[in-house]
């Protein structure tokens, strides 16, 4: 079982509980890191990540031993279809770009593990898989809107923001992280723990041909 505290009760307590207050906390971390993020990439560009070129370049998944075992919620075909129309925009600026497959796009809910070998990862599997209706069938839906282009060195991303219902029994996506930690029933390893609900659209995986490239 996850020993450790809940880390997304704990931003429902110390938000008092209230979507409002959620939504701002949500609003304040993507702008903030995005202005923090462009002074950064202005100075230094843009990362390249060579394991995704090497995966590409050769077709082979293996090349990257790092396996990871994490919760995903796939993207609405409106969503999805907004996507596909920014990135179309993106890539007539910056071809360079890797652009995420349609299929691929996903957003992660929950991070369980990360860089591990294969093993590690498959004996986690036992412990989660009679939680899995628990976990896909969460007590309410957690709505997302207002969607907004975030970037670092790493990658491009669309990010959203909890939307604010009139319920005086809020379940925000940052409930729906809680509810998952609670529900899954394994040690969770997760890297970080932040206010974001975003989706990968595109990576760097070549030097940028803009201006600033």
């Amino acid at each position: 079982d996850n020993t450790m505290s809940n880390p997304f009760q704990d931003l429902i307590v110390d938000h008092r509980n209230d979507e409002k207050s959620i939504r701002e906390l949500y609003q304040h971390h993507r702008t903030t890191r995005n202005g923090k993020q462009e002074e950064i990439f202005l100075k230094h560009g843009p990362i390249i990540d060579d394991t995704l070129k090497l995966r590409i370049e050769t077709g082979n998944d293996d090349c990257d031993p790092r396996h990871s075992l994490t919760i995903w919620a796939r993207p609405s075909p409106e969503v999805k279809d907004l996507i596909q129309e920014i990135q179309r925009q993106i890539q007539t600026v910056e071809p360079n770009l890797w652009m995420m497959p349609q299929d691929c796009l996903h957003m992660t809910l929950m991070e369980v593990a990360h860089s591990k070998p294969d093993e590690e990862i498959k004996a986690l599997i036992p412990t989660i898989k009679p939680n899995i209706s628990g976990i896909i069938n969460p007590p309410h839906i957690a709505f997302l809107d207002t969607p907004f282009l975030s970037f670092d060195q790493n990658a491009l991303a669309l990010s959203f923001l909890p939307k604010l219902t009139t319920s005086s029994d809020p379940f925000t996506v940052l409930h729906l992280r809680s509810h998952i930690w609670d529900t899954i029933g394994a040690e969770i390893s997760s890297r970080y723990v932040l206010p974001s609900a975003h989706i990968t659209i595109a990576r760097f995986i070549e030097p940028l041909q803009g201006p600033n490239g």
